[in-house]
């Protein structure tokens, strides 16, 4: 759809008219765009019609993506990128997120086209987000995989030719970890909630609400968004198995998501429940929002003893108590394909490598479940070099001499007494029977 008009502006206090149309045209994301024209209204038609051809062939990825007027401004595409994020079952917190990590790399490169994106420039821009910001190796790569995701949409969409990025490499994330959590031992879990049942209101929570909340978290591995979404009507304490449903909406993966309840806990959030409003946020407020259910926890750390930041460096923050659901079911023998289903991984590597935490202990009581080994005495006993045996008190003793026959069948060998005495010393060698007899003869 095409269309041109002789547009009007104000001069001195008058109404004057253009002497050349404008042509408007319909560009390949339904906008509409203009285009200067001629004195000549058919002209002008005809300028914009080539200009709608033309963004047609592009939408439909027959032609690269420029224009009469030039390429397409890089802003133009980040802002179809962000909408076509948001037609994705993607929260709208994660879409901001990836929208500005990608336009603080553009800003940082001076991107002004699709066109102008190269691997060499975003690598610097890292490296000096990484000097200047003191970014983690993680973070980076979190900038990285935000870019990355933008260049494979303009690439997939025929908006440029290839995508640029396809060979940066991401840092190792291993020789720069800066928060890695660790697993709560059972008395360090026991602490946190005696702490948390008799302390004071914090951050709007009462001790016994920070006890439930923990305890949940603990019970089911549930994130802090994921529990600050629930509702009284989100358990079902009397279902068999009973259970928690956290909806897609505020699900991480957004998918429902059904996780079974164990049973030592049910008596107690039976009592609690009843006390809360139904249809009610069962933890209200923007806690999870803003960050504050580690800083909350920090709390009750203190007065339960238990260490933030132990001597290996690894913290014991919110997203700990999900460390320590999974690494629980690791040591209570779960199938790892099982805790994978609990834990809602999209890989078994994540759960095994990232957040079981298996330590030294843990081995040993492994190990400890091996069938024991019914060692003879002979095996129990180590030979050194010499022959000789180790005896219980230590002290080596001499080994009785071998055999000093050979056994072949029908037939059987005599060594010479030269052949026993060099036996006690060294390892015993067949000496041919012609040999033996020569060196027994003396010289004459």
């Amino acid at each position: 759809m095409v269309w041109a008009l002789k547009r009007k502006h104000s001069a001195g206090g008058k109404i004057k008219t253009a002497k050349k149309y404008t042509g408007f045209y319909i560009d390949r994301y339904g906008k509409t765009r203009k285009v200067k024209g001629f004195t000549d209204k058919g002209a002008t038609l005809e300028k914009a019609r080539q200009l709608e051809r033309q963004e047609a062939l592009i939408r439909d990825g027959l032609v690269e993506e420029k224009t009469v007027n030039g390429p397409i401004p890089i802003e133009d595409h980040v802002k179809a990128f962000r909408t076509s994020l948001g037609n994705k079952d993607v929260t709208d917190r994660q879409v901001d997120q990836v929208e500005y990590r990608v336009n603080r790399i553009i800003t940082l490169c001076e991107f002004k086209t699709a066109e102008t994106i190269n691997e060499a420039a975003v690598d610097d821009a890292l490296a000096k987000l990484r000097k200047e910001q003191k970014l983690s190796a993680q973070t980076s790569n979190h900038y990285l995989t935000a870019m990355r995701q933008f260049t494979r949409w303009l690439a997939r969409h025929k908006r440029i030719a290839d995508d640029p990025l396809t060979t940066l490499e991401k840092l190792n994330v291993q020789v720069d970890r800066r928060h890695d959590r660790r697993a709560l031992s059972d008395d360090e879990v026991t602490k946190i909630l005696d702490a948390a049942r008799t302390g004071k209101v914090s951050f709007a929570f009462t001790g016994e609400d920070r006890l439930m909340l923990y305890a949940l978290a603990l019970s089911t591995g549930l994130r802090a968004s994921e529990l600050a979404s629930l509702t009284p009507e989100s358990l079902d304490l009397n279902a068999v198995p009973p259970i928690c449903t956290v909806q897609a909406g505020n699900s991480k993966r957004r998918r429902k998501d059904v996780l079974p309840l164990p049973s030592g806990i049910l008596d107690q959030f039976r009592e609690w429940l009843a006390r809360k409003p139904k249809g009610e946020k069962l933890w209200p407020g923007p806690w999870a929002e803003y960050k504050y259910a580690g800083k909350m926890l920090q709390v009750d750390l203190a007065v339960a003893g238990v260490t933030y930041k132990d001597a290996n460096g690894l913290f014991a923050d919110f997203h700990a108590l999900r460390h320590t659901y999974i690494t629980n079911l690791g040591r209570q023998g779960v199938p790892l394909t099982t805790a994978q289903k609990l834990a809602r991984h999209s890989t078994p590597v994540l759960t095994a490598a990232r957040y079981t935490h298996i330590d030294l202990p843990d081995q040993h009581r492994a190990v400890e479940q091996l069938p024991v080994l019914k060692l003879g005495r002979e095996l129990a006993r180590t030979n050194d070099t010499n022959g000789h045996s180790a005896s219980q008190n230590g002290s080596a003793r001499q080994s009785a001499p071998e055999s000093t026959e050979s056994e072949i069948p029908g037939k059987t060998v005599e060594k010479s007494s030269k052949t026993k005495r060099r036996g006690r010393d060294s390892p015993t060698l067949p000496v041919p029977a012609d040999e033996t007899e020569s060196k027994a003869t003396p010289r004459s």
